[in-house]
């Protein structure tokens, strides 16, 4: 994936496209990918005072302290070693980065979190297998080491199957 196609991490969509506020109070959106970007839209705050009672001010801005501290990786070196057998250590990893990406979603308590606090828990250890095969070995791997596993798909964590119980 080329950097113009890189995710952002710890908002939706990607690193060169996000709403700004511009020194008149007014928000633009940045980036060049889609048909808003470059607009100024005066009426976007405004609109979201009226229209959903959001008391939105354009320079109200908490800072944001992202990348959160993190827990401290649990190991669980049994299960660990299983898991390189069965998928191979390039296929996972152990970094910060993708733990946090991968124990968080998108919704707005995610985000506040991620931004303004702190998330309790996150994984140990993110593993991509290739194929069902693998998928199934991993299960009954975490089975018999009595590790959690927390499928990961889209990353929105509508249903809370990404929170991980600080257990």
């Amino acid at each position: 994936m080329g950097h113009r196609d890189e995710l952002s991490l710890d908002v939706w969509g990607f690193l060169d496209s996000r709403f700004e506020v511009n020194a008149d109070g007014d928000v633009t959106f940045i980036g060049d990918r889609y048909p808003i970007s470059g607009k100024v839209l005066p009426e976007l705050l405004p609109w979201a005072r009226e229209t959903i009672d959001a008391p939105l001010e354009p320079f109200d801005v908490h800072e944001s302290s992202y990348p959160p501290e993190l827990p401290e990786r649990v190991q669980y070196e049994a299960f660990e070693t299983a898991a390189v057998e069965i998928v191979g250590s390039q296929h996972i990893s152990f970094e910060a980065r993708d733990r946090l990406r991968h124990g968080h979603g998108h919704s707005q308590e995610d985000m506040w979190a991620i931004h303004h606090g702190s998330l309790p828990r996150v994984p140990d250890v993110v593993i991509r297998p290739g194929d069902v095969d693998e998928v199934t070995q991993l299960v009954e791997a975490a089975v018999k080491h009595g590790v959690c596993v927390i499928p990961y798909g889209g990353g929105t964590n509508v249903t809370e199957a990404l929170r991980c119980s600080p257990e």
